[in-house]
């Protein structure tokens, strides 16, 4: 059975993580932004739980991933760097079983149910870890975009 775990800012996160610990069900969107190769993943059952060491250490190599692909896409190092910086203390870790998986990259196969979703399957894992590689990085940015998007005094 393959675990995904994907990591959110406590503070910039709280409402996307008290709607996970009311009911359990969670939807993640995966992206490459260099080939816009995109799949998203359903689940039940979420556990949030306090970041572990190992879990830290996989959020700095996911961050340091994450931020070569968005400077090889035109984004500036620094405001890569800048943009999934975190705190460790704030980390928390989400993790889920994936029910079902679907294809979003942009074009003809959008929403295409993936492939029977073998959780057993080595492929699997391959894909699911190098979707993850982006993902983790991901989990950490949508809070922080989603503090940036606010009104302001809110």
């Amino acid at each position: 059975m393959v675990e995904i775990t994907v990591f959110a800012s406590r503070v910039d996160g709280a409402g996307v993580l008290e709607n996970l610990r009311d009911n359990g069900a969670i939807a993640v969107v995966f992206s490459q932004p260099s080939t816009h190769r995109t799949v998203q993943m359903k689940g039940d059952g979420v556990a949030v739980a306090p970041a572990t060491a190992a879990d830290l250490e996989t959020v700095e190599r996911c961050c340091a991933a994450m931020a070569a692909e968005l400077t090889s896409v035109g984004y500036g190092t620094v405001f890569a760097h800048q943009l999934l910086a975190c705190e460790p203390q704030d980390v928390v870790a989400v993790r889920f079983v994936p029910e079902c998986a679907f294809d979003q990259t942009p074009g003809p196969r959008a929403g295409a149910p993936l492939a029977a979703l073998r959780r057993d399957d080595l492929a699997w894992r391959r894909r699911a870890l190098a979707l993850l590689l982006a993902g983790l990085a991901l989990g950490l940015l949508l809070p922080l975009l989603n503090a940036y998007t606010q009104p302001r005094g809110q």
